[in-house]
């Protein structure tokens, strides 16, 4: 029968009903949910388990290929990521910091997008630099 689960789910009904009310976000509520409707063969199908649990059974499919591949604690693993990363390190932000606390010499924008580039071969934009130096690190060159 196409859609039928072949996933061996290793904890019992019980340990599922446990983890079930200790979830504290939906989405992993929603995983141990699909374990436990699969473990107690309320549902046949990954198609009924996704009209249930109200995902796409791609979605099901891949969260039962995570617990299968890589188990239960992984699975309910929070996900981080995603977002670009920032063009600027903080490395590179935090020796900035030093040189603000320890050099107020700066007088402008312009002086500090010129020290990154000599320093670290950055080649940022004026705005960038402003919004760092001003908005994030809370700092202002001398007038």
């Amino acid at each position: 029968m196409a859609g039928v689960s072949q996933v061996k789910i290793i904890e019992s009904i019980e340990q599922l009903k446990t983890l079930l009310s200790e979830q504290k976000t939906s989405d992993n509520f929603q995983k141990i949910q699909v374990l436990y409707l699969l473990k107690s063969q309320q549902v046949k199908t990954i198609t009924e388990v996704a009209s249930i649990i109200g995902k796409h059974r791609v979605t099901i499919q891949y969260w039962l290929r995570c617990y299968q591949q890589e188990g239960i604690e992984e699975l309910l693993q929070e996900k981080k990521g995603g977002g670009r990363k920032p063009f600027i390190s903080p490395q590179i932000i935090d020796k900035l910091r030093d040189k603000l606390d320890k050099n107020t010499d700066f007088q402008s924008y312009k002086e500090i997008q010129n020290w990154l580039n000599k320093e670290f071969q950055l080649g940022v934009s004026y705005d960038v630099v402003y919004y760092l130096v001003k908005k994030k690190l809370k700092y202002s060159p001398k007038k």
